[in-house]
């Protein structure tokens, strides 16, 4: 982490690997399916 918070390229990771994951194909059905959650 730097000073200011994780780099651009540490998120982008991380938000690969919650979609493989879930095995959605980009944020927008990230969005979508944690909201039918109401996780957002």
């Amino acid at each position: 982490m730097g000073p200011v918070g994780p780099g651009v390229g540490g998120v982008e990771s991380r938000v690969s690997a919650v979609l493989r994951k879930l095995q959605l194909s980009n944020r927008h059905e990230l969005t979508w399916w944690a909201t039918a959650r109401r996780l957002v």
